[in-house]
């Protein structure tokens, strides 16, 4: 009998190096916000509601699966030692294994086409996959993450979209698209100038990810927004521009940084006789009062937490001395025992003072919520006002002592987070919008 031949096996396909050199993202990037007025459109805002606690159901599902197998690959420290990249591809952890997970979750769940394309499933499962790339892999320093947890509902607060490609000639729909032209943007809600920068390019690389703000007085409790992303220089006014232009390109200054005030010193580089120009950069006393007055109302607010949180959660706090005297001297006339509403002691912890129970397991009340979203708004707005602060500042340095400014050698990503200068990323904040989301019915 002739020997027996097994057939061929075909080489799976695989991708060869790329011909073109990678896309690569620049590293000027320009946000705008645009509000989505949902408040007067019911049919609109449930259909966002639904599409967004959809989407978090998928999140969910993603993230008790991959948290699942993360803790499968800890259980097998041999398997790990012989060939970590072996489990990894048996347990299903890498990208591709989680964007097939969601297809799977989505096919099987059936209603959740109706509110969102596998696109945004894709999107969602790659956001799950960063949480266990930080936890798989060390970055740079040698650091870990922990392992993917399940989000809470009210954590969740931004789905991110998809973009036009740029190695694709033919169009590609995105995953969420402002609807109409860009003049008839701006014959319904006025002459933006900060909108027109941002959408008269076409051919720009652009993105929007749809964000929600927790806003107690808004319709549903949640404000939605469209943040437009932009490669390129952010939106800069007709003053600031002629500012700029105007500005000394002859002289050569040096900046010193204090925790409250920034000393500048320049002088004319090409003159025969450099003059020395300084200027000092302080809080004024009015915005000394309005820190003062937003810090003790954020102080309020922080108390009112906590004892919401205190109140919610007895069992998890013990007595304060003066709650425990009370106590004391009640059981020795004999009188019967008082619980605390409000306990004032610290929280339940073991020997290395770290507590029995995490915050994030704590049963909050509704009001909690809603001294939790005050308070939130109220940072916005602090943030806001310092950062319009910092870009004034900015705006009269330059204009007096020109760009060429040197510093000493600090951290200046650290430095801009402390006087509220964004470092590479410039928001704006823009009117009203209309979304168009792509969904399949």
């Amino acid at each position: 009998m002739p020997a027996y031949v097994a057939p061929a096996v075909a080489r799976p396909p695989t991708r060869g190096k790329s011909k073109a050199a990678n896309w690569r993202r620049s590293e000027q990037v320009a946000v705008i916000v645009l509000e989505l007025d949902l408040s007067g459109d019911p049919v609109m805002r449930g259909r966002v509601e639904k599409h967004w606690g959809a989407v978090f159901r998928l999140r969910r599902a993603l993230q008790r699966d991959t948290g699942a197998r993360c803790r499968a690959y800890l259980g097998a420290p041999h398997e790990r030692g012989a060939d970590s990249k072996a489990v990894r591809g048996r347990l299903g952890l890498n990208r591709k294994a989680v964007e097939e997970r969601a297809k799977v979750h989505v096919e099987r769940a059936g209603w959740m086409r109706h509110h969102f394309t596998k696109a945004t499933a894709l999107h969602v499962a790659d956001e799950v996959w960063e949480s266990c790339d930080r936890f798989l892999f060390a970055d740079s320093a040698g650091r870990r993450h922990g392992m993917p947890r399940v989000g809470s509902w009210w954590d969740f607060t931004g789905i991110p979209g998809r973009s036009r490609s740029h190695t694709k000639a033919r169009p590609v729909w995105e995953t969420y698209r402002l609807v109409g032209s860009l003049q008839g943007h701006l014959d319904t809600y006025g002459n933006g100038l900060t909108v027109a920068h941002f959408l008269h390019d076409r051919s720009a690389w652009h993105k929007i990810d749809l964000c929600r703000v927790r806003d107690r007085r808004a319709p549903g409790g949640w404000r939605y927004q469209a943040h437009l992303t932009i490669l390129g220089a952010g939106w800069a006014g007709p003053t600031a521009a002629a500012v700029r232009a105007l500005a000394p390109t002859d002289r050569i200054g040096g900046v010193d940084a204090n925790v409250s005030n920034i000393a500048v010193a320049s002088i004319d580089a090409h003159g025969d006789q450099p003059g020395l120009l300084t200027s000092h950069v302080t809080a004024t006393d009015t915005q000394r009062a309005a820190t003062v007055r937003e810090a003790k109302k954020a102080r309020d607010r922080m108390r009112a937490l906590d004892r919401s949180r205190r109140a919610a959660n007895t069992s998890q706090y013990g007595l304060s001395k003066k709650q425990q005297v009370r106590a004391q001297r009640r059981h020795t006339a004999g009188l019967t025992p008082k619980a605390a509403d409000v306990p004032g002691g610290a929280r339940a912890a073991n020997s290395a003072g770290i507590p029995k129970r995490a915050y994030r397991k704590d049963t909050l009340s509704g009001s909690y919520r809603d001294v939790r979203a005050d308070h939130a708004a109220a940072a916005s707005a602090t943030g806001r006002r310092k950062d319009a602060f910092a870009r004034q500042s900015a705006q009269a340095i330059v204009a007096a002592h020109g760009p060429n400014l040197v510093t000493e050698d600090v951290n200046i990503g650290t430095w801009s987070r402390r006087w509220r200068a964004p470092a590479g990323i410039d928001v704006h904040h823009g009117p009203v919008a209309a979304l168009h989301l792509r969904c399949p019915r």
